[in-house]
């Protein structure tokens, strides 16, 4: 393949069988050359393939797709991405029996990433979608998280929750919820108005400070803002004119929201991937 690989150096197949003829000549196993005659029907093949190559070595490249997250059809994708990208060592033949089936159904969709891409601007946005997406898939309900991952949230959240304050505010913070064990159970729910049951959670003496206020009041915030995004988990999204009609009261949009984390639980993890088709619609929008 590295030979290959390089026949532009070649004037023309004439060259390229000569030298086939002088590697076939002096090896001890000339068998384990390809005559010639037999290579010239090949190459036209190759052609197709090496340029098959480089759109699935541009897409991976460039996707940010995380693995776990390739549906079935990727993933096969993937799988050949990694079998053909060191191929220097490999013969002609092994490669042309590679399963390149996989990738003429996702031609079209390659090649369309590859002429998109070639823009700085449009590659961010795709990036910015996917990873967007990703964080949804990776989101759990409050009431899912323990103690530790609970604390952890906070801390990925420390910009939004400090403002102005410093670090040592927010630990000390954290600090009261381990003591208190409390989990995403006790913060489920909760409204920005709800502020104050969180601070009768975390300070049962009522001896917080005016940074720890507002420290709870923002977490308040956070967790109204996590509710919304998860509501807008993948093809469970709330039509935002159609929901401003309905939603009059509060009692009707508590149970709306209730109905869709229930479908939303019920999402298998196959559900939760990228294929073919999630690609082409990412590159519509």
């Amino acid at each position: 393949m590295e030979t290959l690989c390089s026949k532009e150096k070649f004037e023309n197949f004439e060259i390229l069988s000569r030298f086939f003829d002088r590697m076939r000549a002096h090896c001890p196993h000339p068998e384990q050359f390809t005559k010639p005659k037999e290579l010239k029907p090949l190459l036209k093949p190759f052609e197709e393939i090496q340029q098959k190559r480089k759109l699935l070595r541009h897409f991976f490249s460039h996707c940010e797709i995380t693995e776990n997250y390739l549906g079935n059809d990727l993933r096969a994708l993937y799988q050949l991405n990694l079998e053909i990208n060191h191929w220097n060592g490999m013969n002609l033949r092994a490669v042309l029996n590679k399963s390149w089936g996989f990738l003429d159904s996702a031609k079209n969709a390659l090649e369309a990433f590859q002429k998109a891409s070639s823009s700085d601007i449009w590659l961010s946005m795709w990036r910015s979608l996917v990873v967007e997406q990703q964080q949804f898939w990776n989101m759990k309900n409050l009431q899912h998280l323990n103690t530790f991952m609970l604390c952890e949230w906070i801390r990925e959240n420390a910009t939004e929750l400090l403002q102005t304050l410093t670090t040592n505010v927010l630990e000390g913070y954290i600090q009261k919820v381990l003591e208190y064990d409390i989990d995403g159970t006790h913060m489920d729910g909760l409204k920005v108005k709800d502020y104050e049951k969180l601070l009768g959670l975390l300070f049962p003496n009522k001896d917080y400070s005016n940074q720890d206020k507002d420290i709870t009041v923002r977490l308040c915030n956070l967790i109204t803002k996590r509710v919304i995004k998860l509501s807008f988990f993948k093809k469970i999204k709330i039509n935002h004119f159609q929901c401003a009609n309905e939603r009059n009261t509060h009692k009707k949009k508590k149970k709306k929201r209730k109905e869709k984390f229930e479908e939303m639980k019920k999402l298998s993890e196959n559900q939760k991937k990228f294929f073919i088709p999630t690609i082409v619609d990412l590159q519509k929008k």
